[in-house]
């Protein structure tokens, strides 16, 4: 007897970096199109990319922030719609060098420190997840989101 097999999903990763300031808001960078919504900064990865070490170069490259990894915060997977499946490794970051500003005018209107539990919206489904896991203090999550 012949098994059925589950249907290929397109996996995508990415990954994104949560900056926290000593007020304990959380660095955001808001999309310079589309719905514009408020997200962590961070990187769609390519197959070869190291999460963590991709993610440190797009940090410098689009806001100009020298950070280091310190830790994971969760696995977010995201699917629903029309786009494919997205797994964000989310990772803790200190500042290590720069100021935050606007380096990829194309992808980023605007970036702003906000309190995890208030992000403003429109935020991406995995922001609001962040900030909930933040708040809750939780650490090494695995969560899985909807569109």
């Amino acid at each position: 007897m012949k098994q059925a097999t589950r249907a290929t999903v397109p996996l995508a990763r990415a990954a994104g970096a949560v900056i926290v300031d000593a007020e304990r808001r959380v660095l955001l960078v808001q999309q310079a199109s589309g719905h514009r919504r408020w997200g962590l900064p961070g990187t769609h990865l390519e197959p070869c990319d190291v999460p963590s070490s991709a993610l440190v170069r797009d940090v410098r490259r689009e806001i100009g922030l020298e950070t280091e990894v310190t830790g994971l915060v969760g696995l977010y997977h995201l699917a629903g719609g029309d786009l494919p499946d997205l797994l964000t490794y989310v990772f803790a970051c200190d500042i290590v060098g720069g100021e935050p500003v606007v380096n990829e005018r194309g992808r980023i209107a605007r970036i702003g420190w906000h309190d995890a539990g208030a992000v403003p919206p429109p935020v991406t489904v995995t922001a609001r997840a962040v900030g909930e896991d933040i708040v809750a203090n939780r650490h090494g999550v695995v969560r899985d989101l909807i569109r």
